[in-house]
């Protein structure tokens, strides 16, 4: 678990970085320090970076919550927004909840937690085709992870 956050929050200061870029002039996220707009981007490269220290994980594709206080269940819902994050075991990692509100830059939790609701688990790049302003691929993913 230690190394999977190292890893993570490493990956959260490059995809700032990124947004922050040139490179992203053409994304929704550009100039978003909280990465908003960013997950499915952000999501895939933060897999390929646990992906090659050899951690097993998936980039989920789902619905995130916002409550207005501890749910008892789906119904009771402030918002919720289409969203992106990595599973790895029975955890969810996800480095973009910041655009939701005050939560860690690299938020953990478990798989159970209320907030996420996974819909698919995404196998290519070609699923997010334009997705709500980005469209993550395997060059934005080196990018990303090339960054210093």
């Amino acid at each position: 678990m230690k190394r999977l956050l190292s890893i993570a929050k490493i990956v959260r200061k490059k995809c700032e970085k990124f947004a922050l870029s040139k490179d992203s002039i053409d994304y929704d996220f550009n100039g978003e320090n909280d990465l908003t707009c960013m997950c499915a981007v952000a999501s895939f490269a933060l897999y390929e970076a646990l992906r090659q220290q050899g951690i097993t994980c998936k980039v989920v594709e789902g619905l995130f919550y916002q409550f207005k206080e501890e749910p008892r269940n789906y119904q009771h819902y402030l918002r919720r927004y289409s969203h992106c994050w990595v599973k790895a075991g029975k955890k969810v990692i996800d480095i973009t909840a910041t655009q939701f509100g005050d939560y860690p830059k690299v938020h953990v939790v478990s798989n159970k937690n209320k907030k996420y609701r996974s819909m698919k688990t995404i196998t290519d790049y070609n699923y997010f085709n334009d997705w709500y302003g980005q469209t993550p691929s395997e060059t934005i993913s080196k990018k990303i992870l090339t960054l210093p």
